[in-house]
């Protein structure tokens, strides 16, 4: 019973199985890589311009060339802007293998006075 109906619907669901499969894989990643992620809220007790770091809640931030800084409204704004005593939000990860915060982006708030 060899039917030409079956050997066009083998491969097809063959590949059909191999997308799907694919696809799962790839938004798993994707999905995964979002929950390296971590959020802080506190205020800037030390900030260090040459070293590149700065201490809230008694944790070092470090920040590199892709971290971006901005205000409430999500305006950019210099890192002169960060100092002492500002309210910040900070997204940050863990550097692989270590113990050191990397800062992805820094929201600094303006404080009412």
């Amino acid at each position: 019973m060899k039917n030409p109906i079956f050997k066009k619907e083998i491969p097809l669901i063959a590949v059909l199985l191999f997308l799907a499969f694919s696809f799962v894989w790839t938004v798993d990643k994707v999905w995964a890589a979002d929950n390296n992620i971590k959020k802080t809220r506190g205020k800037v007790e030390t900030v260090d311009l040459k070293k590149k770091f700065f201490v809230v809640n008694e944790s070092e931030y470090f920040w590199i060339h892709d971290t971006t800084f901005s205000d409430e409204k999500g305006t950019p704004v210099k890192i002169d802007q960060l100092k002492p005593k500002a309210s910040v939000f900070i997204e940050w990860r863990f550097v692989k293998g270590g113990r050191k915060r990397i800062a992805k982006r820094v929201c600094i708030y303006n404080e009412e006075k």
